[in-house]
């Protein structure tokens, strides 16, 4: 991904619309880098806000340090190049890909508007929209992240949805 090594990478996965709230994502960001020039955006999506998402990210002298990959298989890899995850969505449905960023025991920041269903584990900071970017910006840059990460996925491993399927089958027959 040609990203330094000592960066601070910042992630984020996520269609890029409207309601994946990337123009707070990017003042996030920028506000980090006024504090530490070191640190990276590594966005993972596609969407019809490409253009004016790197057009702000330009606009905010911030073009060379970012990169947008999408269409991307190779999840697992792109999450653990990430430092830490930022979902500052408007609305989401679940956001299957905060219990991967979980998973993978990245720090991560949403908005409260993600269902808490989502939330699997003590790794996860929620943090209104309504707050300015400067605040998630130190919510970020101040993380400790914890001495023992609890994860909770039970819920979501593939065998137990598996035996769950059988039950309400075997219910119904």
């Amino acid at each position: 991904l040609n990203i330094t090594e000592s960066a601070f990478v910042i992630g984020h996965i996520g269609r890029l619309t409207d309601e994946k709230n990337h123009e707070m994502l990017i003042d996030i960001f920028d506000k980090i880098h006024e504090a530490d020039k070191n640190v990276f955006l590594l966005m993972i999506g596609a969407g019809e806000l490409r253009e004016k998402i790197e057009r702000k990210l330009k606009e905010k002298g911030l073009d060379k340090h970012y990169l947008i990959l999408s269409n991307r298989l190779d999840i697992p890899d792109l999450l653990n190049a990430m430092d830490c995850f930022v979902f500052p969505s408007k609305y989401e449905g679940l956001g299957i890909v905060l219990i991967e960023a979980q998973k993978m025991n990245l720090p991560c920041f949403i908005s409260n508007n993600v269902p808490q269903h989502a939330i699997i584990s003590n790794l996860v900071t929620r943090i209104s929209i309504n707050i300015s970017p400067t605040q998630w910006a130190n919510s970020i840059m101040n993380y400790k992240k914890p001495k023992k990460i609890i994860l909770d996925y039970k819920e979501w491993d593939m065998n137990s949805i598996i035996r769950k399927l059988e039950e309400i089958y075997i219910r119904t027959i």
